[in-house]
């Protein structure tokens, strides 16, 4: 009696589902115990996995799997389908979702897709990508600030319920379209994101699965499409070229794949439900992908995310909220192992509800938990290494970019032909990487440098044929460098053409000699970062053609002295040339001339960086240079007063200045040059409507010609003068320069007299004088950087070494007291 009730209500059920419209699923559910790993990759081929927790297997099996199950002695347990026992509410029309706590019929979803593209049409287009088996519409949202324009900006793809009943991430990822449309203009990030990505929403990926009850429903929503094909079996898996589960590819999954061939998408995420995780590649192979360390980090920054604007205890399944996909479990024809290997587009599976058919009223909730993450996982795609390919006319290339010694499982990426651009995310690290184009021979970038959350530019240019470099060679000893790269770089085809006349070429390391047997030389490859030492025995020139290598890539520099490459086509400043690393710069030299960015530039006797020249760099920290090869800003020119010089017996030099109205103001400075080295800075000071300033300086040798210089505080030369006075090296000399609009004028006493200087007796160590009138009891001496050298106490010398026990470098300083009565800084310079 109690059968026949059951079979009566059975009957009832069905029957009311049939009316209601809706199909029953045919699909059911089990729970099976496994003792090792091997069973779970047995039970990968007969059902569809859902999901293990521990020891327990969930999966879904239709009937013919439930066969498969049984004829291979699999013991499993029939439980419900994972679904709430409550039914859900629809949205008949669009006014009703403005909540968004509800979901929404198939009319309402179609149209919310069109009223999108309609209303934000400057920045969202609406994409018809194929049809389901059942002849629902796929659609795909574009959204990106010139929608219709493709653009030289990563392409970003969100895609969701490719398994029907999965539907959080189906609302969420409707509502993250309509936020990024809505709030364009208003909301600077996701502005930024708008205008900086183009950016690609499938909210429903199986709209037959989802409306498997009748479009008015999702109450009867299953896990396959209507032909009982499980979507995330279904594409070619890498490891058999086939499609994971043997069948035919469904249309749901062939109009993915042609979407996905017609672009060139740099990061994905294919949304699920049913766990609450995010499921990084691979999830066939149990190798893990070459790119395993930054899958981990972009994993755990989403799980991370969701955890602080969310409950306690959400999202953190297996490693607490992340895990490696054949960890979990093996499968074979995943959408996310078909987008890494196949399309080169880093994608993840991410498990957004452990809920499979999430009641409405949680939608809102769930969708603030995962809001920001969604937002900070689309920002990964702009970071790490980007550029251009272009041929040397400017067109776009289509070229692959290959990290040496890295890439494999084809991880490596590509440019688009239609702009040229590419996009590699990659962890933090140091990298070669090689650009290869058809019909070009590959370039080689060396030490690429990349940081999390941030870009390295890397562009590349293509073809550029018959540029030619050439270096003047004096005889002795050259500082060269090569902005141009040939075929060939190794030393005895660079120098062949003065093979006679070239006694060496060095680095730090290693040495090239063209009268030594090959194998006792150790130079064997010349490199544009390099600077590189060149002795000949007589004048010469060298040409190199080749193509001009690449100014934005990477040169990786150590605390210290280093050789360095000058890399740009044009002459420039190094303060422009050099931005990159200007706060690490101690001191900048070539054969010659120095600079030092703590100096008044217009008093760096190292004013121009030179193509052909190599330089030695003085850094204070390890760090990275990218050389800046912008247009150089020229200073306006003013009119020069004129100047007079006498000298006088005292070794003291007078010099009377003609004003022509000039004004000193407290950025002016006046040095004092012995050749290309400037021995000395001071500032003009107001005394009595005269103008003077003090220095003291080290004379280098007998016979000197002492050259000042007066700058404006725009850095603008007034005036040049020599004095020819005799002097003899390694005295110190006085000089004092007295400007007013008569000859004469009283010289001012000396309120508080402050250098360093080097001691003639003793190179290492400095001699610091003070003439003060005020009652200190101690100074402290800082460098432009507001770090205190040494602090003096109760005397007035200083042995020219910081507190660490190192020698200050050369260049200016400030000199505060600790207690004074009137305070006061002085500027002094250190020169050894």
């Amino acid at each position: 009696m109690m059968n026949r009730l059951v079979s009566f209500l059975t009957i009832m059920l069905i029957a009311l589902q049939v009316f209601a419209g809706e199909k029953q699923r045919p699909e059911i559910y089990v729970k099976i115990k496994v003792e090792s790993r091997a069973e779970i990759d047995v039970l990968s081929d007969l059902c569809s996995i859902d999901r293990v927790d521990g020891q327990f297997v969930y999966a879904f099996a239709l009937p013919g799997e439930v066969a498969n199950l049984n004829t291979n002695n699999i013991r499993y347990q029939e439980i419900p389908l994972p679904y709430s026992t409550s039914r859900v509410s629809m949205a008949t029309s669009i006014s009703q979702m403005d909540n968004w706590n509800l979901y929404p019929t198939y009319s309402v979803y179609q149209q919310m897709l069109s009223s999108l593209s309609t209303n934000y049409s400057d920045i969202c287009q609406l994409i018809h990508i194929g049809y389901s088996e059942d002849g629902r519409d796929i659609q795909v949202l574009k959204i990106s600030d010139n929608v219709n324009t493709q653009e030289a900006e990563p392409e970003v793809y969100y895609t969701s319920t490719m398994h029907g009943d999965e539907t959080l991430g189906w609302v969420a990822l409707l509502r993250f379209a309509y936020e990024l449309c809505e709030s364009y203009n208003t909301d600077i990030e996701l502005t930024d994101m708008v205008n900086n990505m183009e950016i690609f929403i499938n909210p429903l990926a199986n709209p037959d699965g989802t409306f498997y009850g009748g479009n008015e429903t999702v109450n009867s929503a299953r896990r396959y499409n209507t032909n009982d094909i499980d979507l995330n079996r279904n594409f070619i898996d890498p490891g058999s070229n086939t499609n994971g589960d043997s069948n035919p590819t469904a249309q749901e999954n062939q109009c993915q794949m042609d979407f996905a061939n017609a672009h060139n998408f740099t990061l994905s995420a294919n949304f699920h439900g049913g766990a609450e995780l995010v499921n990084y590649p691979w999830d066939t192979w149990s190798t893990r992908h070459v790119d395993d360390t930054w899958y981990q980090y972009i994993s755990r920054n989403y799980a991370t995310s969701v955890q602080n604007d969310s409950p306690s205890g959400y999202f953190t399944e297996q490693n607490n909220g992340i895990t490696n996909g054949y960890d979990w479990y093996t499968t074979d024809g995943c959408r996310q192992d078909w987008m890494n290997y196949f399309q080169q587009c880093r994608e993840v599976t991410i498990e957004i509800s452990g809920t499979k058919l999430l009641n409405n009223t949680l939608l809102p909730d769930y969708y603030n938990y995962n809001r920001q993450a969604f937002i900070d996982f689309l920002k990964e795609a702009q970071y790490g290494i980007r550029g251009v390919v272009t041929d040397e006319l400017g067109n776009p290339l289509e070229a692959e970019i290959f990290i040496n010694l890295h890439d494999n499982a084809n991880s490596a990426v590509h440019s688009q032909s239609d702009n040229g651009d590419f996009y590699r995310p990659i962890a933090e690290g140091i990298y070669n990487v090689t650009v290869s184009c058809s019909g070009y021979p590959d370039q080689t970038f060396n030490n690429v440098e990349v940081l999390n959350g941030s870009i390295t530019n890397l562009n590349v240019t293509f073809g550029v044929t018959g540029i030619t470099q050439n270096i003047d060679l004096d005889s002795g000893w050259n500082l060269v460098s090569f902005n141009t790269e040939s075929t060939d770089m190794n030393p005895a085809t660079v120098f062949a053409s003065v093979s006679e006349n070239l006694v060496q070429v060095k680095n730090l390391t290693q040495s090239y000699d063209p009268s030594m047997p090959d194998h006792f030389n150790t130079l064997n490859l010349l490199n544009t970062d390099n600077a590189y030492w060149v002795n000949m025995d007589e004048e010469a020139i060298i040409e190199i053609a080749g193509f001009a290598t690449n100014v934005s890539s990477n040169i990786n520099l150590q605390g210290g002295w280093n050789m360095v490459g000058y890399k740009p086509q044009i002459a420039l400043s190094p303060t422009i040339a050099l931005q990159s690393i200007i706060s690490s710069i101690i001191q900048v030299k070539d054969l010659n001339h120095s600079y030092d960015p703590t100096m008044p530039e217009y008093f760096n006797t190292l004013d121009e960086m030179i193509p052909g020249n190599g330089y030695w760099m003085n850094l204070s920290n390890n760090t990275s240079l990218v050389y800046n090869d912008s247009t150089p800003v020229a200073f306006s020119d003013r009119e020069s007063p004129l100047w007079e010089l006498s000298v006088y017996p005292n070794n003291t030099a007078t010099l009377y200045i003609e004003l022509n109205n000039l004004t000193p103001e407290p950025n002016d400075w006046v040095g004092a040059f012995a050749g290309e080295e400037c021995l000395g800075i001071a500032s003009p000071i107001i005394y009595e409507a005269n103008i003077y300033c003090t220095m003291l300086v080290q004379i280098p040798q007998n016979g000197t010609v002492i050259e000042f210089k007066y700058h404006d505080y725009s850095g603008d030369a007034i005036s040049t003068f020599e004095n020819s006075m005799p002097v003899s090296s390694g005295q110190l000399y006085n000089i004092v320069l007295n400007a007013s609009q008569s000859n004469g004028g009283s010289v001012p006493p000396v309120q508080d007299s402050i250098s360093i200087y080097p001691n003639p007796f003793n190179p290492y160590k400095g001699i610091c004088r003070i003439d003060s009138k005020d009652d200190k009891v101690g100074w402290e001496i800082y460098n432009l950087r507001g770090q205190i050298v040494n602090v003096l106490s109760g005397t007035n010398e200083w042995d020219g070494y910081t507190k660490n026990g190192n020698i200050a470098p050369n260049g200016l300083y400030l000199v505060r007291p600790v207690e004074v009565r009137s305070s006061k800084t002085i500027k002094l310079i250190i020169m050894k």
